[in-house]
């Protein structure tokens, strides 16, 4: 049995907010109705201390797990699996069973249908496309006539369309297990923060305003630096500690600027930590990590994640994070941030003169990486000579390139925008 409860059935482990005693008499009847029925949570004794909820609400903030799978005690042995997972469509989270199979009746290979949908799949229509006419004359080799050469082709169009869906629903399986682990990481690191806020808050007493600067340094900022390190850190989760600290320091609503309090004492201010500045701060710390030489695995996803923008090469860029699919919440807090650091602080501009992933060098609306090109060392605006005529400049990179399209090689230069090429030749 299992769906919506609308009810916590523990509120000590499956409530968080809210009023913890109050149990409804729908619990009375569900625990009666297991006790008759010998049913039992499954989620529960799979995970006996976990804390995880599958409905909440923003205002007053609750969190519960309101769905349930109820099985018979004695199929506990036959689970293999229960989850709680990111569902469409609602505002709760789904509850995952998997049960071993039991003994079925064997049957048919069954019947084969064509997925219409291949028909509008560019990689299966091109790789159909060009082995048609090998297929052809692999048929006209063996088979006496046409008709059967046509059923050899329809043959291998068939199996070709078989292994390129399974192909399909793997990379669309793998796809939809990591967007569930980033969408499970991210509700942990709300969680995480909500915990500390409250514990937070729990803690606010009378203090001076120097005081709480320094319990606020030294005892608050601490228990969030590790959930800030790692996980994706939530906007709104930053703001409310920000709000939550500066609440604190002056009692209430803001009687000077908090811009004011982060100035030193010689200035007039509290040296008060910026919560979002803290935040960045721990993120872009990775980034030392990730330009060191050493090669660890976190590294590896990342460069999986840039493979096709030139892998860590992309941190060189002139990059804009919102023309790319980054779907790594963490990753793209950490180049949204390594972008702004950069734009603030450097004072050498040189790469803001890379061709590749630059965001003011784009065409069809897109910036542009040609591995080709990147690959035979063509980086820099200058590597393009633009201060040469069209065909000097193409005779030029054409001798560092071989087989290089002379329209692709037009396009990219018109591309280049005029207050680079004035700035840089």
């Amino acid at each position: 049995m299992g769906g919506d409860f609308n009810c916590p059935l523990n509120p000590a482990y499956d409530k968080k907010g809210g009023n913890l005693n109050q149990r409804k008499s729908v619990v009375e009847c569900i625990d009666c109705l297991q006790n008759e029925l010998d049913l039992v949570d499954i989620w529960r004794i799979e995970n006996p201390n976990t804390k995880s909820y599958t409905w909440s609400q923003n205002s007053p903030k609750i969190f519960c797990r309101l769905d349930y799978w109820l099985i018979s005690n004695n199929l506990n042995d036959l689970v293999k699996s229960t989850g709680i997972i990111p569902a469409i469509r609602t505002d709760h989270d789904a509850i995952t069973l998997d049960i071993e199979e039991l003994e079925t009746e064997l049957k048919g290979s069954g019947y084969w249908k064509m997925n219409c949908s291949l028909l509008i799949d560019e990689e299966y229509v091109n790789s159909v496309t060009e082995m048609i006419p090998i297929w052809t004359a692999e048929g006209r080799k063996v088979l006496s006539d046409d008709r059967s050469t046509w059923d050899w082709i329809k043959y291998n169009i068939k199996h070709h369309a078989i292994l390129h869906s399974k192909k399909k629903a793997k990379e669309r399986d793998v796809e939809e297990k990591t967007l569930q682990k980033e969408l499970n990481k991210a509700k942990e690191a709300s969680l995480n923060f909500i915990e500390r806020l409250d514990s937070i808050k729990r803690l606010i007493i009378g203090l001076s305003i120097f005081d709480k600067v320094t319990i606020i340094k030294s005892f608050l900022i601490p228990k969030f630096v590790y959930v800030c390190s790692l996980p994706p850190t939530p906007n709104e989760m930053v703001k409310q500690l920000n709000q939550l600290l500066f609440k604190f320091l002056l009692k209430g609503t803001d009687k000077v600027t908090r811009l004011s309090t982060i100035n030193d004492y010689g200035e007039g201010g509290l040296k008060m930590i910026d919560s979002e500045s803290m935040v960045k701060a721990l993120r872009l710390a990775w980034l030392k990590r990730i330009f060191n030489s050493n090669d660890g695995t976190w590294k590896r996803y990342l460069q999986h994640q840039l493979k096709t923008f030139g892998g860590l090469f992309f941190l060189n860029c002139n990059y804009d994070v919102n023309d790319y699919t980054i779907t790594s919440q963490f990753y793209r807090e950490l180049l949204l941030w390594w972008s702004q650091f950069r734009e603030t602080f450097a004072t050498d501009l040189n790469w803001t003169n890379i061709i590749w992933n630059n965001k003011e060098i784009r065409i069809d609306k897109k910036p542009i990486y040609y591995k080709k090109y990147f690959d035979s060392g063509i980086t820099q605006i200058h590597d393009l000579r633009l201060d040469l005529n069209i065909n000097d400049s193409f005779s030029y990179v054409s001798n560092k390139i071989r087989k290089i399209s002379f329209l692709q090689w037009a396009g990219l230069r018109h591309s280049i925008p005029d207050f680079l090429k004035d700035d840089r030749d």
